[in-house]
């Protein structure tokens, strides 16, 4: 059985990210993000939302961006205060993948 720690996988995440210590690989860190966020670490899930809305790392997801946005939110129960601008990025998006998304965001809290 394979144990894994959530920051650690965080802070792995973040050198392949930014290419410190480590090269550079956005795969990987996005991937560590996702493992990391599976078990509830928020700082994973703002990452990821950041990520998708900002990154010279991967093309910029708006609903992904939203989507993390809102799980960072209710992990750090702080459903009101999300780490990105969400009235920004609803504008982005249909009210069809505003639902989705947060249908997507009770599913993952729900499943931890």
């Amino acid at each position: 059985m394979e144990l894994e720690n959530a920051e650690g996988l965080y802070l792995l995440a973040k050198h392949y990210q930014e290419g410190t210590q480590i090269e550079r690989d956005h795969h990987k860190a996005i991937a560590l993000h996702l493992r990391a966020a599976n078990y509830g670490y928020p700082p994973s899930a703002t990452a990821l939302a950041h990520l998708y809305n900002e990154s010279d790392l991967i093309e910029r997801d708006p609903f992904e961006a939203y989507t993390w946005a809102l799980c960072a939110a209710r992990l750090r129960f702080e459903p009101d205060n999300p780490p990105l601008d969400t009235d920004a990025l609803e504008k982005e998006l249909s009210d069809e993948q505003i639902e989705a998304a947060k249908k997507r965001t009770d599913d993952y809290i729900y499943n931890l």
